[in-house]
Parts: structure tokens; C-alpha cells; sequence
């Protein structure tokens, strides 16, 4: 296993987040911010994302990303199910560039916990990063 910031040099991608918790998180709330809102440039971009993850077999818990213009408009929303026969959670999601004009967007991904159960979260990697930098965007 390597870290975020070697994967990104390595493979020359444009690493726009990256964080990496080994701490065990309980939380009961409805919404539980993964990563703080980013300010990034408005292109192609992938979202790696895994956990362990514990969650009841009657829970309605998922995991969401969405993208926000600088007004706070969401201009993308997507929610990722939380499959409860698995502790274990590994996404890899490309996402496209908004079809705006905005050049910086705000990306944010959260835990949506919809019945307000208790969930654990522990060993959590995310990486949001794309494989061209700025410049190539641009031409």
C-alpha cells in the first residue's frame, strides 16, 4: 500500500485532496462530513474513496458526493449505498466536469445517515485526484 501523495506523483496525477484517518469515528448524526468542502478547478475528476464501516441490517445509510457552484447551488449530487453484508466499503468514481462556466467548483462528500443510528467508521482513505493537471484542462 502506498500513500495518496506517491500514487499522485507516480502516476503524474493532480492531487486535489487526500486524506487518510486510522481512527475509529462513532457517530449517530444524520450528516457526517468525510472531507471539509473543497475549492477546486472545474474538470475531470476521479474519487477514490474506502472505509470499514459498520452499520445495522435495518439501517438507511449511504455515502454522498456532490458538487457546488460558487452561490452554493448544487450542480451535482450522487448517493453511494452502503452495503450492510460488507464492513468494508471501495468506490473509485469518475466524475465529469460541470457544464458550467464556473472554473472553480466545491466539492464535498458526506455520510448520510438517514435514521440517525449508530454507525463506525474506522480506516478511511480518500483521494480525490485527476489525471490531468490544470494546464492540459486548459488546452
Amino acid at each position: 500500500i502506498i500513500s495518496n501523495d506517491r500514487y499522485c506523483n507516480v502516476l503524474k496525477y493532480l492531487n486535489i485532496y487526500s486524506a487518510q484517518n486510522n481512527d475509529t469515528i462513532n457517530t449517530s448524526s444524520e450528516y457526517y462530513n468525510l472531507t471539509p468542502s473543497i475549492k477546486m478547478p472545474n474538470m475531470d475528476v476521479t474519487l477514490d474513496i474506502e472505509m470499514n464501516i459498520k452499520v445495522s441490517s435495518e439501517q438507511e445509510t449511504s455515502i454522498v458526493y456532490q458538487i457546488n457552484d460558487n452561490k452554493d447551488s448544487t450542480l451535482l449530487w450522487k448517493s453511494i449505498s452502503i452495503d450492510k453484508a460488507s464492513p468494508f466499503i471501495q468506490a473509485h468514481i469518475n466524475i465529469n466536469r460541470q457544464l458550467v462556466s464556473d472554473t472553480v467548483v466545491y466539492f464535498r462528500t458526506y455520510l448520510w445517515n438517514k435514521k440517525r443510528n449508530d454507525v463506525e467508521i474506522s480506516n478511511m482513505n480518500i483521494l480525490l485526484h485527476s489525471k490531468k493537471t490544470i494546464h492540459e484542462q486548459n488546452h
